[in-house]
């Protein structure tokens, strides 16, 4: 068990690589989490979309996760998480790019180690509006 109880390995430092958990029926890997400004893709910023390394493309397929991709980003050091979905396959191994509007609602800093798991939400059923008039006169 690593220092997280979530898979095989220890995670090192910024510079060392991370690893990936052996479950083969889910999708479980730790990252270094940089907010998406950092890469000049503030573009992203107002979305739920993150960009991920190309080899978590490959694990993905190999544990046959469900599209659309969906997954579970959970802080380590508060346990603080949310939902996000992926974007592209184009980061740098061992680290993921998000929005830094959803950095700030878990509280992580540049850098900070973030447990990414594939997830499936269950769809709403229905929808209840309410409509709220104002008056002007």
């Amino acid at each position: 068990m690593d220092q997280f109880g979530m898979g095989d390995y220890y995670i090192g430092e910024e510079d060392e690589e991370v690893y990936v958990s052996h479950d083969d029926d889910d999708f479980k890997n730790y990252y270094h989490c940089h907010p998406v400004s950092s890469i000049e893709k503030s573009n992203l910023e107002p979305g739920n979309k993150i960009i991920m390394p190309p080899s978590a493309l490959n694990k993905l397929l190999y544990a046959g996760v469900e599209y659309p991709m969906l997954f579970e980003m959970r802080h380590l050091s508060n346990g603080k998480f949310s939902h996000c979905g992926v974007l592209e396959f184009s980061a740098e191994e061992g680290k993921i790019f998000v929005p830094s509007w959803m950095m700030k609602n878990m509280h992580l800093e540049d850098g900070d180690l973030v447990l990414l798991k594939s997830t499936t939400l269950a769809k709403g059923t229905y929808l209840t509006q309410r409509i709220s008039w104002i008056s002007q006169i």
